[in-house]
């Protein structure tokens, strides 16, 4: 009796975290862990979720992914290291990956952050460009097409 009603009760916490926001499978063990729930239990309540379809780690880092490249301009670099602290499996994110990037340009999201970071009356070095790139993790390619872009005339 004691084991079901504490079952009830970690479920009620998980529906509650999935209810308030989409969670990764990982980051709900973790909060229902820091709860106090036990192991056993919080991985019971996690199958039960995934069966009844209420967590889905493609879903949930799909829009992660999505709304870091919309609203914060990050590279591909960035957001594969943002996925993994959140404790998405590297195959997850390789299909996201592919699939983020199959909806926007890794070149047009750097055009926009470089023309958000630095308006068109303040021309910044190559250096200044690369550096902000190289911040927000795009690919090299990316980088020094937009450097060549910006500054035509350097050759270095």
């Amino acid at each position: 009796m004691k084991k079901e009603e504490s079952f009830k009760k970690a479920l009620s916490s998980a529906y509650a975290f999935v209810a308030r926001r989409p969670h990764g499978t990982k980051e709900l063990e973790v909060k229902l862990l820091d709860k106090g729930f036990e192991s056993d239990l919080v991985d019971k309540v996690i199958q039960e979720l995934l069966e009844k379809g209420f967590l889905n780690d493609y879903d949930v880092a799909y829009r992660w992914a999505e709304s870091r490249i919309k609203n914060r301009l990050w590279g591909k670099t960035k957001l594969y290291h943002f996925l993994r602290e959140k404790n998405i499996k590297k195959d997850i994110i390789d299909r996201v990956q592919q699939g983020v990037w199959g909806q926007f340009s890794e070149e047009d999201t750097a055009r926009k952050a470089v023309n958000k970071r630095f308006p068109s009356v303040f021309q910044p070095s190559q250096s200044k460009i690369l550096s902000f790139l190289k911040s927000r993790g795009f690919s090299s390619g990316v980088i020094y097409g937009i450097v060549k872009d910006v500054h035509p005339d350097d050759q270095g």
